[in-house]
């Protein structure tokens, strides 16, 4: 399944040092609640549609636990703290995708993932 892929590949992109390592049940437990909750939201909506939102909860799902692990290429920003000094390559390639899909309401989905 396209969601299941597009879930997949942002955490490879984001679990990619041996310090990052997160274990096989975790994963697929993440896939499985992302892609589950997204078909269940918008089961209608188009593939490319599909994807980034599986992409988007899977990235708000691992946030918690990527704070606790320091792994602050797997957060969302905060909004509240212009002076964070970290890279955030999970979010900006979800706000890249769900950008393109729909400007308008990307907007308002990001800003809504960092409130």
């Amino acid at each position: 399944m396209e969601a299941e892929e597009a879930a997949r590949d942002l955490l490879r992109a984001i679990f990619v040092t041996p310090s990052q390592k997160v274990s096989e049940k975790y994963i697929e437990a993440v896939i499985d609640a992302a892609v589950s909750f997204t078909v269940n939201v918008v089961p209608t909506g188009s593939l490319s549609r599909t994807r980034a939102l599986a992409r988007a909860y899977t990235l708000i799902f691992i946030h918690d636990d990527a704070v606790e692990s320091g792994n602050f290429d797997a957060t969302i920003p905060n909004m509240c703290n212009n002076n964070e000094r970290h890279s955030h390559t999970a979010f900006d390639m979800v706000a890249q995708e769900v950008m393109s899909e729909d400007t308008a309401q990307g907007r308002r989905f990001l800003d809504g993932m960092m409130s």
